[in-house]
């Protein structure tokens, strides 16, 4: 994915991921169900 965004859209991008973590003054674990998808190759 990231090969797919510019220099300027990552830096952007991980300061508002920064701001955010540094604005959350009681932070918790986010506990919820996913799925979990694995890719493999047959060789």
């Amino acid at each position: 994915m990231y090969e797919h965004l510019t220099d300027e859209e990552c830096t952007q991008g991980f300061a508002r991921l920064d701001a955010d973590v540094a604005a959350d003054s009681a932070p918790e674990p986010v506990e919820s169900d996913s799925d979990l998808l694995v890719i493999r190759t047959l060789d």
